[in-house]
């Protein structure tokens, strides 16, 4: 169902930004996000190429790992935006849920929202690809989604996203604030599973749950975060 949208303005416009906008180096390269308006579009547009030498020069304007979908911005911009309940239920129902609010409220990226989701999804991919996920079972999802969220609550928007994107990595402290939510987050996740002998995933849908989360965090456990980076409380 997500592929019904690809041609709304929000998508080719965040496709026409992610194809021009170089990735800051100061290596002289000339590589770029490479956003897939289009499920398969990546794996497409590198087939058409008709020689070895063609797709070297699409491998280096375009790294792997710089591929992003439309359904991870969506999780990773509802979950930025305090719905991380939202940014849990499946990818394409995340997507159609971010999209339809973009087409309502006639929202059009510029150049800063387009950098600023790069620095989003650098946050994202940090977490997504943490080797303690494995820990988390089915609570992954919810404990990528919460952690952002959180982030976000106790930051009160201190923890910028620019940075990111002109950085194009986390710090040492940042990638260690965020170790320590996701770990935070994963505890209390299961508390509440665990009191309402439910699993960590199906809690984590219910929009009430961010608000209980807020409310369970201690004084002791905000101290520790802050402790990490005072700066940024």
């Amino acid at each position: 169902e997500s592929d019904f949208s690809v041609s709304e303005q929000f998508n080719t416009k965040m496709q026409e930004f992610s194809r021009n906008i170089v990735i800051p180096n100061d290596r002289g390269e000339l590589s770029y996000w490479y956003y897939e308006r289009i499920r398969g579009q990546f794996e497409e547009d590198r087939s058409r190429l008709k020689n070895k030498e063609e797709v070297e020069v699409f491998k280096s304007k375009y790294p792997r790992q710089y591929v992003f979908t439309k359904e991870m911005m969506a999780i990773a911009r509802k979950s930025w935006d305090g719905e991380p309940a939202d940014a849990v239920k499946g990818a394409g129902t995340t997507y159609d849920s971010f999209i339809n609010k973009i087409i309502n409220d006639s929202f059009v990226p510029d150049e800063e929202y387009y950098k600023e989701t790069i620095g989003l999804l650098i946050i994202y991919n940090y977490l997504r690809l943490r080797p303690e996920n494995k820990l988390y079972k089915n609570g992954k999802a919810p404990v990528i989604a919460y952690t952002i969220a959180y982030l976000h609550y106790i930051s009160f928007d201190n923890f910028a996203l620019m940075p990111l994107w002109e950085e194009q990595s986390l710090s040492s402290l940042q990638q260690k604030l965020l170790d320590a939510i996701a770990e935070l987050m994963f505890k209390l996740l299961s508390q509440i599973a665990e009191e309402e002998y439910s699993s960590v995933l199906s809690i984590s849908k219910r929009k009430s749950i961010f608000e209980d989360i807020k409310q369970k965090v201690s004084n002791e456990q905000l101290g520790m975060l802050h402790n990490i980076m005072p700066d940024l409380f």
